[in-house]
């Protein structure tokens, strides 16, 4: 099982707590590990859960970072980004975290990651990721959003994932804006606290998605846009 959120706008996505490859750059906050892979638009992020082993637990598939990947649907024309050779990428540490920059003749995105502090917790315990889309130019576009996640921590258990309205999901499943949920969770197995990857998908400074789709990750990764 893995998931994709579709989005139609700027949004904010928060990541809170319950593969390497070269030119990475890295960015280390409390409990977070952030890892930009330059030249290919993809992110990785872990959690310490060993303070003394300084251990930590990757929230996403981590032999192949790029299994996780954003596309820009721009009017009907669809572009992973990190690989688009119409847009140039940069990625750079910033004041409270690191970001990605991708530029073309008409448009500007910027991928902006900060580490925060949930309220239960003393050290930083989750990235806010924000999208941010400017026109260069002076057309008009209709722009999509779609973010692939490929999730791992439930699938060492049978609860794949689960939300504030169910405590498990049991098959594919789409939710819509309309009926959307306030947070899903991926918990690791075993834990006893609940660990795990929890995405807060609803509430004050955060975009509702237009879906999410909790699905295989082939043939999420097989769809060009809707599932």
């Amino acid at each position: 099982m893995r998931h994709k959120i579709s989005y139609t706008s700027i949004f904010i996505i928060l990541f809170l707590l319950a593969g390497s490859f070269s030119w990475a750059l890295e960015v280390r906050e409390g409990r977070i590990k952030l890892i930009l892979h330059e030249g290919t638009g993809r992110f990785s992020l872990y959690y310490l859960s060993d303070l003394n082993k300084k251990k930590y637990i990757p929230f996403f598939a981590d032999q192949d970072p790029r299994t996780s990947v954003m596309s820009l649907l721009v009017d009907n024309r669809i572009y992973k980004l990190g690989e688009s050779s119409i847009f140039q990428e940069k990625a750079e540490k910033t004041a409270k975290g690191a970001k990605y920059s991708w530029i073309s003749r008409q448009l500007e995105i910027d991928e902006i990651f900060t580490p925060i502090t949930s309220s239960e917790a003393a050290l930083p315990d989750g990235v806010k990721i924000e999208i941010e889309i400017k026109n260069l130019s002076e057309q008009s576009f209709n722009i999509g959003l779609r973010l692939l996640l490929d999730t791992y921590l439930g699938e060492e258990s049978y609860i794949h994932f689960k939300t504030n309205r169910s405590n498990q999901i049991v098959k594919e499943t789409t939710i819509t804006k309309k009926n959307m949920i306030n947070y899903w969770v991926s918990p690791k197995e075993g834990d006893p606290g609940q660990f795990g990857l929890q995405s807060i998908t609803k509430g004050k400074g955060i975009t509702t998605p237009d879906s999410i789709v909790f699905a295989n990750w082939k043939r999420l990764n097989d769809s060009s846009w809707s599932y």
